[in-house]
């Protein structure tokens, strides 16, 4: 299925769900759903940015990406699938 190319923290949710629903590492399917992000956004920048940032648009203050948060969006992701599967 294509992923949503929306500049939306829900489509970048869907995104990561469907990466990981699909087969692949959870911090393979991040790194895909923060760069489509990223395209659906018109966020050139190769800088590492928060989802905050993207969906902002703010590209001066980078913050520095911590895989731990990218954890927990994953787990959220994934616990929201269980509890509400036909929202996934």
């Amino acid at each position: 299925m294509p992923l949503n190319q929306a500049c939306s923290l829900k489509a970048f949710q869907s995104n990561i769900s469907e990466e990981i629903k699909s087969g692949k590492p959870k911090e393979q399917a991040f790194a895909i759903a923060i760069s489509t992000l990223k395209k659906a956004c018109g966020v050139e920048s190769e800088k590492r940015m928060t989802v905050d940032e993207i969906l902002k648009g703010k590209s001066e203050s980078v913050k520095v990406f911590r895989p731990e948060l990218a954890e927990g969006i994953v787990r959220a992701v994934l616990e929201r699938q269980k509890t509400q599967p036909n929202l996934g």
